[in-house]
């Protein structure tokens, strides 16, 4: 810059600038037409950013209301495992029961009958499902 020109000395001794106009009527000053585009420009951003607020509250919420459902199956799914866990240990501790008593012509027979049920029930959902 020219420190010879006479806005640089004003401003370098803290006097301000006499603004300019423009403009089509040429009534709006440089720092009014600047603050007003400025303005314009930080409530346009404010504007954009409130409507992503609001989109990522309500994404937020759906996401928790999803978490929810989940929790509820996967505590569905576990006490039903936990069901069938001790269902099986009776199962097994009757087995061995009956293997202990009974001898193993029962046993055969009993293994028998599962494998049947296996095998009828795989047919059925090969052929039928």
């Amino acid at each position: 810059m020219n420190r010879r020109d006479p806005t640089w000395s004003s401003l370098s001794s803290g006097a301000s600038v006499p603004s300019k106009s423009f403009g089509i009527a040429g009534n709006v000053s440089t720092s009014e037409g600047t603050e007003q585009i400025l303005q314009e420009s930080n409530t346009a951003k404010i504007n954009e950013l409130s409507d992503k607020v609001a989109s990522m509250k309500r994404l937020s919420q759906s996401v928790y209301v999803e978490i929810q459902e989940h929790n509820a199956l996967i505590d569905e799914i576990e006490s039903g495992i936990t069901d069938a866990s001790s269902m099986l240990a009776r199962t097994m501790a009757k087995l061995k029961q009956v293997g202990e008593a009974g001898g193993m012509k029962q046993m055969f027979y009993l293994i028998a009958f599962v494998v049947f049920v296996f095998l009828l029930l795989y047919y059925m959902i090969k052929f039928f499902g």
